[in-house]
Order: C-alpha cells, then sequence, then structure tokens
C-alpha cells in the first residue's frame, strides 16, 4: 500500500497473505468537504462470510491519489471509504463513498482511476448506488409461484 501524502496505514498489506506478482490499483479519494485522513476500507465479495463478503484490511490515507499493489488476478475488489469525524464510527453526517463500478476486478493488468468522492451521509449508511452482483457462488432465489 503506497498512499500519497502523509497517512498511516492500519495493516501494511492487506494481501499479505496472497503469494504472486502484483498490479498496481490507482485512483483518487476527493472529500465533498475538508477533511484530513479518509479509512479506506478493502473487502472481497465471498459465499462464505455472512453478508456476502470478507473484510481484509483498512488503510488510513489523505485525500488525494492512492496506490495499492494487488495480487495479479485477484478478482473482485470492493472499495469503500469514509471520514469518520467524531471517532464514533460511521454515521449521519459523516463522509462516506463507494467507487462507483464496484467490485473491481483485478486480472494481469495495471488499473487506474478507482476513484471515490466521498460525500456527507443522511442516512448513516454508505451510498450503494446500483445493487452490486452477488458473490461469485451465491445463486438468486428462484421466484416462487
Amino acid at each position: 500500500v503506497v498512499p500519497h501524502g502523509e497517512g498511516s496505514e492500519e495493516a501494511s498489506d492487506p494481501f499479505l497473505g496472497y503469494p504472486g506478482d502484483r498490479i498496481l490499483l490507482s485512483g483518487s479519494l476527493t472529500c465533498e468537504l475538508e477533511c484530513e485522513l479518509i479509512d479506506l476500507d478493502l473487502f472481497q465479495p465471498t459465499d462464505d462470510t455472512p453478508g456476502g463478503r470478507k473484510m481484509l484490511g483498512k488503510i488510513k490515507v489523505p485525500p488525494g491519489d492512492y496506490e495499492l499493489n494487488v495480487p495479479i488476478d485477484f478478482g473482485a475488489l470492493v472499495l469503500e471509504a469514509f471520514v469518520d469525524f467524531n471517532n464514533d464510527g460511521p454515521g449521519v453526517g459523516d463522509l462516506m463513498g463507494r467507487y462507483i463500478d464496484s467490485p473491481v476486478q483485478v486480472f494481469g493488468q495495471d488499473i487506474s482511476n478507482v476513484d471515490i468522492l466521498l460525500s456527507a451521509s443522511e442516512s448513516g449508511k454508505m451510498p450503494m448506488g446500483e445493487a452490486p452482483p452477488p458473490p461469485p457462488l451465491q445463486k438468486e432465489n428462484p421466484p416462487k409461484p
């Protein structure tokens, strides 16, 4: 993980347990209001975890450009970001955002322009946009007659 500018990383490498070569995933984090430090959470969609996703890690970075070294052919990766102004967990009035085309599909090439705009949450919940696709092996329940 290579944040641009000052910041602290909670996890030195969210992909530490994944061997092999890496690609570079990059983008920018932009706050609607002034902010100093952003929590960037990384998730992997999965059928094996309640909620359909596994938390890979969290990094704290300043707004602006960021870069992540992600294992080649990692597959689906969800990026969500927030600013917790009161240090009480993300909630109403805190800035939140997610990559608009989530999940990112990581294959063999570098990925750029994974940009996230963080805006004030009126509901206290992460903006979800369109419903994300189900995890890789999850089947939708067929309609009942």
